[in-house]
């Protein structure tokens, strides 16, 4: 489902941002 493929990408995303923050 597109659906779920973008909602994972949004929240790989958001972690993405999470852990570059963290650094």
């Amino acid at each position: 489902d597109d659906s779920d493929i973008w909602d994972d990408t949004a929240l790989i995303k958001a972690y993405d941002k999470a852990v570059a923050s963290f650094k």
